[in-house]
């Protein structure tokens, strides 16, 4: 029966996708720069971008060309080492093998370069160079969408320090922490091995090597009238990496039966179906304001021991070594900005594995305390990360927001209310239809008055 249904809900998901595709190509079937897309590039600047170099940039940094000559040594190389990786048996491994070989072969005696893939790369050449003379320049994404960014980048310095100078959130380091947080977090790890908490193969799992340190960068919020930031921090080999992997299958195996959290548009969709809106209810989202950094570790460590007969069921770990675990994640939270290294005073580390799995382990208590304390019942109750949508009677809007700010000190919310029964929320807009709601994909509005 399980098998059926993921069947049908992947046909159904694939044929969508296949259908948006056939639209995309028929609508752009060759590449000119007059025809790219304004909408998914924003220029802050003054600067004059060729429309050649307008063109690369609006696809976004999940476009891909296909390579003049294909690297099929290193794809092999890499595909040995996922193979290797996997806890596989041979003939598996064997089955994977030549399938991936057969993809390779196919590739290299039917593909044949068109005429726009030698007009692309010429664009994409012309791109780099563009790049590479206008150093004062940051090209990056959007903080949501596939919107391209062009801002100065005195600009984004200065909004960067000003967030980094605060004090309460952000210290500022002497030194490179990291071969010290490497080389403690490997002691713990060692401890774990000894008391055979881990095994062999865990152990080499969670044990760091020739760690780099966790950098920051900040994506704009393009739909603010004024300047503003969302910083992230990229962990790739970071010290704390593996031990943040081996925190985050944890906690994903408690959540796994959530009823609060949705993980994609999709489901999200998919949870409105069966849901009749009562009368006079209207739509509104919540907020959390810097989710992250403002999940404390006193909470966190107060919520597992509140929890700790059901997370026990996810680990093999005593409560204290699992606590050790947790606070030496915590304590562990760093990364460098332009040469100078900064520490995180409080709360989850931005950008690890094990950010999102704490922070929706938070966000469970809190619902769970919200359903406890509001005065009537709500058919739509769910959240994404840090944002909330919920369904609730017109005159209970301040009573909700007063009521999930009242949930913890440090964890705070802002409201949006539905506008012509049109509320948008992830990738969707969410519309009230009488007594049903229905949606509709949505691209996040920017300020075009900043548009050049």
């Amino acid at each position: 029966m399980a098998a059926r249904v993921f069947s049908d809900h992947f046909k159904k998901v694939k044929d969508t996708n296949l259908k948006k595709l056939q639209e995309l190509k028929s609508k752009y079937s060759l590449l000119t720069p007059s025809q790219y897309n304004e909408d998914f590039l924003t220029n802050y600047t003054d600067v004059n971008i060729p429309d050649e170099v307008r063109m690369i940039l609006s696809l976004g940094e999940k476009h891909s060309f296909v390579p003049d000559k294909l690297p099929v040594v290193n794809i092999i190389k890499d595909l040995e080492y996922c193979i290797e990786s996997q806890q596989l048996d041979s003939d598996e491994k064997d089955n994977i093998r030549a399938r991936s070989v057969g993809i390779v072969k196919n590739y290299l005696t039917k593909y044949q370069h068109k005429k726009q893939d030698i007009l692309s790369k010429k664009y994409i050449r012309e791109t780099f160079e563009f790049v590479k003379n206008n150093q004062q320049l940051v090209i990056s994404r959007s903080d949501k969408g596939n919107i391209t960014v062009i801002m100065s980048r005195d600009e984004y310095e200065t909004e960067v320090y000003k967030m980094l100078d605060d004090q309460n959130v952000y210290l500022k380091l002497q030194k490179d922490p990291t071969t010290k947080i490497q080389n403690n977090i490997n002691k713990i790890i060692k401890i774990l091995k000894e008391n055979q908490f881990i095994s062999d193969s865990e152990y080499k799992n969670m044990i760091k090597h020739n760690s780099t340190p966790p950098r920051l960068y900040c994506l704009r919020k393009i739909h603010k009238t004024t300047l503003s930031l969302r910083p992230i921090v990229s962990c790739i080999n970071a010290p704390f990496t593996n031990l943040a992997r081996y925190l985050h299958n944890i906690f994903i195996g408690l959540l796994s039966t959530s009823t609060y959290s949705i993980k994609n548009s999709f489901s999200l969709v998919e949870s409105l179906t069966d849901i009749i809106v009562p009368e006079d209810y209207i739509l509104i989202s919540l907020d959390v304001v810097s989710l992250f950094t403002n999940v404390p570790l006193s909470l966190v460590t107060q919520l597992v021991i509140k929890h700790w007969n059901l997370i026990s069921c996810y680990t093999v770990l005593d409560k204290k070594s699992f606590l050790l675990l947790l606070d030496t994640y915590f304590e562990s939270s760093y990364f460098v900005f332009n040469c100078q290294f900064y520490k995180q005073l409080d709360g989850n580390p931005m950008g690890a594995p094990a950010s999102n799995s704490i922070a929706e382990f938070v966000m469970h208590e809190l619902f769970r305390y919200i359903e406890s304390k509001l005065t009537f019942r709500t058919p739509l109750l769910k959240f994404y990360v840090d944002d909330t949508i919920i369904l609730v009677p017109k005159d209970k809007v301040q009573h909700t927001l007063d009521t999930f700010n009242s949930f913890h000190s440090k964890i705070k919310f802002t409201l949006e209310t539905e506008v012509d029964g049109r509320l948008p929320f992830l990738d969707t807009i969410i519309i009230r239809e009488g007594n049903n709601l229905i949606s509709d994909w949505y691209i996040k509005p920017y300020n075009p008055e900043l548009q050049n």
